[in-house]
């Protein structure tokens, strides 16, 4: 009878790597919720991880990019060395603010103070100072020639160097507005030309 008694100590075993049961399946051991969650990070979720990590750095681009621009902006420039603050883009778009790209339409009667001049009477038609020819002011296709109205000095730059920023330092949308709409960097021309020189296509209007 001795040689078979039963053994509870080869049965029911607990220590810190697991526990047995009786029928010897093996139970798996408590984590700690913390070290779950540093093997996700290490393991399940490393491509998170990486994505979160070219986000960054995609962010990190864009700021410094905006940054470069600040610093080649002669008005900035001057504001910083008067103690002013600089207007700047949002990294990130805010209610009210400019976000560094958009475009807007333009205010009423710039675009007739730009094209009046050119009309001619006869044809009605517009002639474009720089081609000669003479155009309509809205296209009967898609393909066809019309008066646009170009920016002299590209948009942004424009905007970053002329549009004045609140006090905080930031450039609301509607500075932005009025600097876009500056008829002193503005001109009328046909589509072609203004293409030529390096105009974005289907945005003239």
């Amino acid at each position: 009878m001795s040689a078979h008694k039963h053994d509870s100590t080869k049965d029911h075993r607990s220590n810190a790597s697991g526990e047995r049961t009786a029928a010897g399946t093996k139970r798996l051991p408590q984590q700690d919720p913390s070290g779950l969650l540093a093997l996700q990070c290490s393991v399940g979720n490393a491509a998170v991880v990486r994505m979160i990590q070219r986000t960054d750095g995609i962010a990190d681009r864009v700021r410094q990019r905006n940054n470069a621009s600040r610093a080649h902006s002669p008005r900035l420039r001057e504001q910083a060395a008067g103690g002013r603050g600089q207007p700047s883009y949002t990294d990130a778009p805010e209610r009210g603010f400019w976000d560094g790209n958009s475009r807007f339409p333009y205010r009423a009667g710039v675009q007739d103070n730009l094209f009046n001049p050119l009309l001619d009477a006869a044809t009605g038609l517009y002639n474009c100072p720089r081609c000669n020819k003479q155009v309509p002011r809205h296209p009967a296709r898609p393909s066809d020639n019309y008066i646009t109205v170009e920016h002299k000095i590209p948009f942004r730059q424009w905007i970053m160097d002329h549009a004045e920023p609140d006090q905080d330092g930031k450039i609301t949308t509607d500075a932005a507005s009025k600097a876009y709409s500056d008829e002193s960097n503005l001109q009328a021309l046909c589509r072609d030309c203004n293409s030529s020189l390096g105009g974005d296509q289907n945005t003239f209007v």
